[in-house]
């Protein structure tokens, strides 16, 4: 009963979230392809955690996780630090 009613109340999610999402998620997906090949081919250690970092970052930039340089940017462009 409880799942009729949450999928009575189901909506589609919107089109340009869907569009943002799917970038990010695609981005993962390019790094952990590249980490697979890597761990396959046995390469430094250095170089499959990099990939790692690459696709925790997309995902993390699609839940509003990870800030990049650009908004702290514009954020602390308004502040004043020091006075």
């Amino acid at each position: 009963m409880l799942a009729d009613r949450a999928s009575a109340h189901a909506r589609p999610a919107l089109a340009p979230s869907l569009s943002r999402c799917r970038h990010h998620v695609d981005a993962c997906l390019e790094h952990l392809r590249r980490a697979h090949a890597l761990a396959l081919e046995q390469d430094p250690p250095e170089l499959l955690a990099l990939e790692l970092r690459g696709s925790l970052d997309a995902l993390g930039a699609m839940v509003g996780a990870v800030f990049t340089d650009d908004l702290l940017d514009r954020i602390f462009s308004r502040f004043c630090i020091g006075k």
